[in-house]
């Protein structure tokens, strides 16, 4: 059984075997002519070690006749008598593979090496540019061209690969550091406020946990000191993730920064920060939007005012009425995502705080993990894992508890989206006037409708 090969055909021009002239191929000429008799050739094949001879009519290659199928044809009984005054024309071999001078090489290949396996190792007949006989190719010499074509790619490939290899590494270690930088932008460790309070003495404290797809990612959240009363807390996720994600959130936090105390009113500073964004992101013709929350909490008023552009409302946890509970804008009040409208408007939500009251901030990638089921983790699940891990006065040990709970919802393995969550623990001392004496009704909730 013939062994079927295919030719392997690249564009490089640096290669011989891909400049080489088919009549240097050519392995001999013998030819008769169409209307020479079965005898005739018979004995002209005894003349020579050929094993194909062409045929031709006037002038033109009309086909290629065979040493082994004429022997077959008048060495069968009564062949000779019956067949060897017949002319060859009537005796052709199957569909001879005819290639041309000027033909590109690889196209040779594929014709030859994809013949059926009762033709492939027939030879290959070469014509001339006027479609004139010049000869012969063996198959075998066809075979080691292709042979040398096949290694010629190999090297090519392999220096290729290496090349590939080399970028991949380059880019990983871009990654890599894009990664670190994008992790030193984030709040560093557990941070209390005032800043220069003294241990025991804060009025609040923040933590906050990333777990971005890939190495980098579109989440990201900001701590901005505004007075020894208020912070404010940025959290955004830009669609998708990875690298163009990454791009959009550092532009975010830039703008973040220059905004910096200069604005407590939520809503304005999410109008601001879609203006520009948006202005930036037409200019680079690019589609891409984000979603964002700005939260500022006033520990001196106990109070929380915050501003949404499509990004989920936030979820209160109070140890005085013991409800742990997501905090939905008003109808009316919250605003679309980021980069969707230039000229958006975003209102202002209130609610009120209390001592050890918590406030969680979150991407939806926290609650878009599925089970095998397609069940989405949800909020809910997420108020039962803040409940579960109340227990923990660590911010850090509850928010990795929080994720390890979603996580092992979705079948324990990586999250297919970014991930950040972002914690308020509010004081359990008198450090904070504003926190001193008030009691909150559980059912009154200014400003604000809750979602158990």
């Amino acid at each position: 059984m013939a062994v079927r090969s295919t030719a392997i055909v690249t564009t490089s021009s640096s290669r011989a075997w891909e400049r080489t002239d088919l009549r240097d191929l050519i392995g001999h000429g013998e030819h008769v002519q169409s209307d020479v008799t079965l005898e005739e050739v018979h004995k002209l094949f005894g003349s020579h070690d050929r094993e194909f001879m062409a045929v031709l009519e006037d002038g033109r290659v009309l086909g290629v006749c065979s040493r082994h199928d004429i022997g077959m044809r008048l060495g069968a009984r009564y062949g000779f008598s019956l067949f060897s005054r017949s002319p060859v024309r009537e005796f052709l071999s199957r569909s001879p593979a005819l290639v041309r001078v000027g033909q590109p090489i690889g196209e040779v290949l594929q014709i030859v090496f994809s013949r059926a396996n009762d033709s492939f190792y027939d030879d290959v007949v070469l014509l001339g540019e006027d479609d004139a006989f010049l000869g012969l190719i063996h198959v075998h010499t066809l075979v080691r061209l292709q042979t040398q074509a096949m290694r010629s790619n190999i090297v090519q490939l392999e220096a290729q690969q290496r090349v590939i290899r080399e970028k991949n590494r380059q880019m990983e270690d871009d990654l890599v550091m894009a990664r670190e930088i994008q992790l030193a932008m984030l709040p560093q460790g557990q941070l209390a406020f005032p800043p220069d309070a003294a241990e025991g003495e804060e009025s609040i404290r923040f933590a906050h946990l990333y777990r971005p797809a890939e190495k980098v990612g579109g989440d990201f959240v900001h701590v901005i000191p505004i007075s020894p009363d208020e912070i404010g807390v940025f959290i955004a996720d830009v669609m998708g993730h990875g690298v163009r994600s990454a791009l959009v959130t550092a532009m975010l936090r830039a703008m973040v920064e220059e905004i910096g105390s200069a604005c407590t009113d939520p809503g304005l500073v999410l109008a601001q920060l879609n203006r520009a964004l948006a202005g930036i992101i037409r200019q680079a013709g690019d589609m891409m939007y984000a979603t964002a929350l700005y939260l500022v909490a006033d520990v001196g008023a106990g109070r929380v005012r915050f501003a949404t552009a499509g990004h989920p409302g936030p979820i209160l946890m109070s140890r005085i009425s013991d409800r742990t509970e997501q905090i939905i804008c008003p109808r009316g009040v919250g605003g679309p995502g980021l980069c969707i409208f230039d000229d958006a408007t975003y209102g202002v939500a209130e609610f009120a705080l209390e001592r050890d009251d918590m406030v969680l901030l979150f991407t939806d990638g926290l609650i878009e993990a599925s089970n095998s089921s397609g069940e989405l983790f949800g909020v809910e699940r997420v108020c039962e894992a803040m409940r579960e891990g109340r227990r923990h006065a660590d911010l850090p040990v509850l928010l990795d508890g929080i994720v390890s709970a979603s996580q092992r919802f979705g079948g324990g393995g990586d999250f297919e989206d970014d991930v950040c969550l972002a914690a308020l623990h509010m004081a359990t001392t008198s450090a904070s006037a504003g926190l001193n004496g008030r009691r909150r009704n559980p059912e009154t909730w200014s400003g604000t409708s809750l979602v158990k």
